[in-house]
């Protein structure tokens, strides 16, 4: 077994790690890179993660050549639901690809990046829906106005943009419980504003009258 260097999310800096199991799989049938998947052990705490230590194709020789993506979180108990697959693939493209680093950022706790990626779902949606306004407090107001979305669902969706804010602004760190009810209601925006009128059309019935 040997050591490497990487970020420890329990100890909150670079540690030195004990690699217990490596694959290699080669990314590329013309260039001799490889991913690795590892599993490690920080010699500091002693927590386990799993490790996906991905080729840098762009970097300058005086660059790491190398980014982690080390799946452990600071709540290893915490499960965080997220849409199906078959419900994420009513999103539009651009909104789908921003759906996955959301996953993504859950995975490896990037208390950072998640809110300011819930603000750009936002806005994203109102850009979709062609919503319009000075700023996004003004596009959440009109979504409400073209009853795209309820009153409940505007003064959810304004917190999202207030958590993405302070996050950008205030170099705010949110604590993951909050981000995960964050979660919970941007998957809740999604399926009011495509699933659900997407699903709705697709039952047929005819109307009965005095029923």
């Amino acid at each position: 077994m040997s050591d490497i260097i990487t970020f420890c999310n329990k100890c909150k800096t670079h540690t030195n790690h004990i690699k217990i199991a490596t694959k290699k799989k080669q990314t590329d049938d013309y260039i001799k890179n490889y991913m690795q998947y590892m599993l490690i052990e920080c010699a500091g705490c002693g927590e386990y993660s799993f490790l996906v230590r991905e080729p840098e194709y762009n970097a300058l020789p005086d660059e790491p050549q190398y980014f982690d993506w080390n799946y452990y979180h600071e709540n290893k108990y915490k499960t965080y639901t997220f849409l199906r697959e078959d419900e994420q693939q009513f999103l539009p493209d651009k909104l789908y690809r921003l759906y996955d680093s959301i996953k993504e950022n859950f995975q490896i706790g990037s208390q950072f990046i998640i809110p300011v990626a819930l603000r750009m779902m936002v806005e994203g949606i109102c850009t979709n829906k062609q919503i319009t306004g000075k700023s996004l407090l003004n596009k959440i107001e009109n979504l409400h106005k073209d009853s795209v979305i309820s009153t409940i669902e505007k003064d959810i969706l304004n917190k999202l943009r207030i958590l993405g804010n302070q996050s950008v602004h205030e170099m705010k760190e949110w604590q993951m419980e909050t981000l995960g009810y964050a979660l919970d209601i941007i998957n809740h925006i999604i399926r009011a504003v495509y699933i659900l009128p997407k699903i709705n059309n697709k039952i047929k019935v005819k109307s009965q009258i005095g029923l």
